[in-house]
């Protein structure tokens, strides 16, 4: 294995210099594979130039050869209806949400149109699949592959890896689904989505030489239906250290106490104009409310949807603690991270979501900042609780749990931690090999050494 060059198909359809989480995983374990002396080529989208742009992933896949082919995808399609429907808007992971406008009341018209465009844009990518299958088709007449890894979203790139599969037997093929359950699938109809779910996860559990899930709550449920459990691998999402060499001269701020969380907040509004989000932040920003009298604090915002956080600054009266910084390139939001003391997670813990941890959780652990999480719902079905306090990362509460006991440990966290900073004492996270994308994509080899005969 160390002295055989692999030749290694990734079917990707976010790849660099695409700047979401999808990418970054992707274009990650692609430059660890290529440093590791294998041939490494990808398949990919060419709608690649309407996403934010990463510079730190555009250099991480110099020199890997890379075919794009066209797609229309929900991005695509809202540079073209974003002009006439305000309703519209886009969030990070490239899904459309329907933007009610908190001041006024949008045509009932307008609403109509404006969701059957949503319906439009969030069914899979089935162009960009079109156009893949005569590119994909060209490689395997011209390259005996050894390694197709192919990811998940969209469900194509699992159907180009299986057609792989197909046409060259002896490839050894592997499906990731990163952080994502079949059965969480809801593109189609009820009914029919059950029909789709059930032939898709027959086809690919039984072709896939090896299954890769990003949790180990999604990989046992994964190994219910393989036959051969020793297929089912378990692989996070990480972080590249080498993404720190972006960042110098970078010191802690130390006359001010430095919350931060880099992210996105989605949100939904009912008929009768509450908000609904998927995190809570209440229980931090009731602390910080009291928390912030005598002390020089700041809560740093880096991402979207600045409007909903900042109606609940304006409701726990923290105006003046708080700094929106945008959302700005990848390396910039390292950089605020490295100048910050702790690090703010949100996530939610509910028994049909069991198994799904933020990848944001890996470049926290990178920049060694203590963690503050908080999951809305139960911690117990978010293993992101045992992670954090297996390794001392910092603090789990859950919005579900003893509340006067979880404020209690909320304020004393922050107390503790403020203290340090003031003496200039506070520590910091250890990294975590297995979270290491380099170690990661080790392992991925090893994956293919040890389950070549499954």
């Amino acid at each position: 294995m160390k002295n055989k060059k692999l030749n290694i198909l990734i079917i990707s359809y976010y790849f660099a210099p695409i700047n979401v989480i999808g990418s970054i995983r992707m274009t990650k374990i692609a430059k660890y594979l290529k440093r590791s002396g294998h041939n490494v080529t990808v398949l990919s989208t060419k709608n690649y130039k309407l996403y934010k742009k990463d510079k730190i992933l555009e250099d991480d896949v110099k020199g890997i050869k890379t075919y794009r082919t066209c797609s229309i995808d929900a991005l695509w399609l809202s540079c073209i209806i974003k002009q006439i429907f305000k309703s519209f808007k886009i969030t990070g992971n490239n899904n459309f949400s329907i933007k009610n406008n908190l001041n006024q009341q949008k045509s009932k018209i307008r609403i109509i149109i404006g969701h059957i465009f949503y319906k439009i844009v969030k069914t899979p990518n089935i162009t960009w699949f079109l156009s893949s299958y005569p590119v994909l088709n060209r490689l395997l007449k011209k390259n005996n592959f050894d390694i197709v890894l192919s990811t998940f979203g969209p469900i194509y790139c699992h159907y180009l890896g299986l057609y792989a599969k197909i046409k060259q037997k002896n490839i050894f093929w592997i499906a990731d689904y990163r952080d994502v359950n079949l059965e969480n699938f809801q593109n189609a109809p009820r009914f029919l989505n059950r029909i789709f779910q059930k032939h898709i996860e027959q086809k690919i559990l039984k072709n896939a030489n090896a299954i890769i899930n990003s949790s180990k709550e999604e990989t046992e449920i994964f190994k219910k239906k393989v036959i051969n459990k020793k297929k089912a691998y378990m692989f996070p999402f990480g972080y590249d250290l080498e993404d720190l060499k972006y960042q110098k001269n970078i010191k802690k701020e130390n006359k001010t106490f430095r919350i931060i969380y880099t992210g996105l907040i989605r949100y939904t509004i009912d008929k009768k104009g509450i908000i609904h989000t998927n995190f809570d932040l209440s229980l931090l920003f009731h602390a910080l409310s009291n928390f912030k009298n005598g002390r020089n604090i700041k809560f740093i915002y880096v991402g979207k949807n600045i409007e909903i956080i900042k109606r609940l600054i304006k409701q726990y009266s923290l105006e003046d603690i708080f700094e929106y910084k945008g959302f700005i390139e990848r390396k910039n939001s390292i950089n605020e991270q490295l100048k910050s003391h702790i690090s703010l997670l949100l996530t939610w813990g509910f028994k049909e979501s069991r198994g799904v941890i933020p990848a944001k959780l890996a470049e926290y652990i990178m920049t060694k900042n203590k963690i503050l999480c908080i999951i809305k719902g139960y911690k117990k079905y978010n293993e992101i609780s045992n992670i954090i306090k297996k390794n001392k990362l910092g603090l789990v509460i859950d919005t579900e749990g003893n509340k006067k006991k979880n404020k209690k440990m909320l304020f004393d966290f922050l107390s503790v931690q403020y203290s340090k900073f003031l003496k200039g004492k506070l520590e910091k996270n250890k990294p975590l090999k297995e979270f290491d994308y380099k170690n990661i994509t080790k392992q991925i080899l090893k994956a293919y050494t040890n389950s070549k005969s499954i």
